[in-house]
């Protein structure tokens, strides 16, 4: 989805394994109040509409990638020359991640968050250039959130914040959707 003007967007959204979806849009309408937005996906603006996010995360995992979903985000970042703000839910705040870190996109002030990024304890070599705030949830099932969690509170350009939320708190199709945290990250997001 894009609706970017005069090579500038207001928001760019980094969206998670599930691609883009109806919610996905709602949000990014949510945030964007008319404004220009990009939303990049994994998928390349083809709605996948899976089942279940054990079956979304499969074929993620087969038939996209992390380094592929960052080159696509890539292609798509070189056509802008200016962002507000950038999000990136799940695999797509990892993607974020190494966007700040490698220092070729968003070089202007701009407005960077990641949340529940669970990649980036992959990439602990690398740091943001710029300022970013991550968005932990509460745990998870394959490593400790809470040493990720140390790692990253002492680094420059890192804001994060450890919320009582699961993996997927703000996508309506996630299991661990919760909709008190998404309006209230709505709220936050949109000031």
């Amino acid at each position: 989805m894009l609706k970017v003007r005069q090579d500038h967007a207001t928001l760019v959204i980094l969206t998670d394994i599930f691609g883009l979806t109806e919610a996905v849009r709602r949000l990014t309408g949510s945030l964007a109040n008319g404004q220009p937005y990009l939303i990049i996906d994994p998928y390349q603006q083809q709605m996948m509409r899976f089942d279940c996010e054990a079956q979304a995360y499969q074929y993620f995992s087969k038939q996209v990638g992390v380094d592929n979903y960052l080159t696509i985000a890539q292609q798509h970042l070189r056509q802008i020359s200016k962002v507000d703000k950038v999000i990136g839910f799940s695999v797509g705040g990892s993607v974020l991640w190494r966007l700040l870190s490698d220092g070729v996109f968003f070089q202007a002030e701009h407005d960077s968050i990641c949340f529940y990024p669970s990649q980036v304890r992959h990439y602990l070599d690398l740091s943001p250039q710029s300022r970013c705030r991550i968005y932990l949830p509460n745990a998870e099932p394959h490593f400790c959130v809470n040493e990720l969690f140390a790692n990253l509170k002492s680094r420059p350009n890192v804001l994060v914040e450890q919320t009582p939320y699961f993996h997927g708190f703000m996508n309506e199709v996630s299991d661990n959707f919760d909709s008190d945290a998404y309006q209230a990250f709505i709220q936050k997001l949109s000031t």
